[in-house]
């Protein structure tokens, strides 16, 4: 039995089953013989015990999606009466994120269940499209109170990128 256990383990040669995106930990399997009325069934079950490679997902999307939303808060250190400069960039990354969502999509699996992933690129959108709808509003304060600098850009500047963090940081926690 342990000379089956390690030829089924060594299925694809010496790197042992190769699952792509995965690392195979362990391989368990069982004989069953099930009885039905006068009729008797035999199976073979295989257990395979796997840890997703993450690496990939790491550098190929969180990092990009990253650096888009570093983009998109830089904004906060534009003149607030710059609305057009601020715009353009928050609203092109935005699109940029929406792209790049559409490339890496066919990447990850289809599940029926949320994952850290998901929710990621979910906090993601939201704080692209926070920072447009900061950028607005703090030019509108601008229009009224005509100060080039305002308490909007002021708390955008330190509790946003500290928020997504922490949001994420949480999302960790929560998913993981």
């Amino acid at each position: 039995m342990n000379t089956h256990k390690k030829e089924l383990y060594k299925a694809d040669g010496e790197d042992g089953l190769n699952i792509p995106g995965w690392k195979v930990k362990d391989v368990h399997f069982k004989n069953i013989i099930t009885k039905e009325d006068n009729y008797e069934y035999s199976g073979f079950v295989v257990e395979i015990t796997a840890e997703r490679n993450f690496g990939y997902y790491i550098f190929k999307i969180m990092i990009p999606v990253i650096f888009l939303i570093v983009i998109t808060w830089s904004v906060f250190w534009i003149k607030v009466s710059e609305l057009q400069a601020k715009v353009n960039v928050t609203v092109v990354t935005l699109l940029a994120l929406i792209a790049y969502n559409f490339i890496f999509e066919q990447d990850i699996p289809k599940l029926s269940y949320v994952t850290y992933l998901d929710v990621f690129i979910l906090v993601s959108y939201f704080f692209a499209g926070t920072a447009t709808i900061l950028c607005i509003y703090s030019h509108w304060k601008y229009l009224i109170s005509k100060k080039d600098q305002n308490i909007v850009g002021y708390y955008a500047r330190r509790f946003g990128p500290i928020s997504y963090v922490l949001i994420n940081l949480l999302a960790i926690f929560l998913y993981i």
